[in-house]
């Protein structure tokens, strides 16, 4: 790998905690709340750094395509096999079109960002994959979007 990973604790609260930090500037302006529901305490091994990228990359999505005022909720699940992540925002969906590509570097979607560069979700897939996880997308065009992460143990 280009990248040197850590494996270390992480938990799931520093995680979410430091990717809403690099968030913040954006929830204001949009005027938008995180909703946390579960047990946040959840740990599992990985790279610190690199799964706050992934999760913040995930966030600025939702921000970014949900409307002012609208809530991005972050739950947490856990069972013997792996922890479970779902971020699910109420914004605009991604087309059945988009959704089949939205993991693909550079690619742009339809409702994209006109700053936007195509790799922050093509990123947090790889990041997320590389630390024995996997991530998953249910969309509704005007009705939101749905992110599952899943950390395997081990």
């Amino acid at each position: 790998p280009f990248v040197e990973i850590e494996k270390e604790t992480c938990t799931a609260t520093k995680i979410r905690q430091e990717a809403i930090k690099n968030i913040e500037i954006l929830l204001d302006i949009y005027e938008q709340k995180i909703i946390i529901k579960g047990e946040e305490n959840l740990k599992f091994i990985g790279d610190f750094k690199w799964h706050v990228e992934a999760i913040t990359n995930i966030l600025k999505n939702a921000v970014e395509h949900s409307k002012k005022g609208k809530e991005i909720k972050i739950e947490y699940k856990e069972n013997a096999l792996f922890l479970e992540i779902i971020i699910e925002d109420k914004g605009s969906g991604i087309s059945e079109k988009d959704l089949t590509h939205i993991f693909d570097r550079f690619y742009k979607g339809d409702n994209s960002n006109k700053e936007s560069f195509g790799i922050g979700l093509s990123l947090a897939k790889e990041i997320i994959e590389y630390q024995n996880g996997e991530i998953t997308v249910n969309s509704q065009l005007d009705e939101g979007t749905r992110f599952i992460i899943r950390y395997f143990k081990t």
